[in-house]
């Protein structure tokens, strides 16, 4: 071979680690982006509790959380929060072995 047909098929490997970290580091950024406007859709303003406490006061029942099971509809948007959530949190270290599987493959 000549010497750039060798310098391209050497730049290959690192070409593709540039691409696999690159995507790993594209989905961790979407997956905590998600979480993150997510946990902006919660936030209720009006609803601060700074200085309150939350007794088990029987004067106050109305303090008392109402607990319902929930439907498939929120047992699947719940599940959906905590796999995007996993997904930003585990990538991450998942980014060495992956890159290593690619160099070794």
């Amino acid at each position: 071979m000549n010497g750039s047909g060798e310098r391209a098929l050497e730049a290959l490997p690192r070409r593709d680690r540039q691409i696999i970290a690159g995507a790993l580091t594209a989905l961790t950024i979407a997956a905590w982006g998600y979480t993150f406007w997510l946990a902006q859709l919660m936030h209720m303003p009006g609803m601060e509790t700074s200085g309150m406490r939350m007794d088990a006061n029987p004067i106050t029942p109305a303090m008392i959380p109402h607990i319902q099971p929930w439907s498939v509809a929120e047992f699947g948007l719940m599940f959906l929060m905590w796999l995007i959530m996993m997904i930003g949190m585990m990538t991450p270290s998942t980014k060495p072995m992956v890159l290593l599987y690619a160099h070794v493959g």
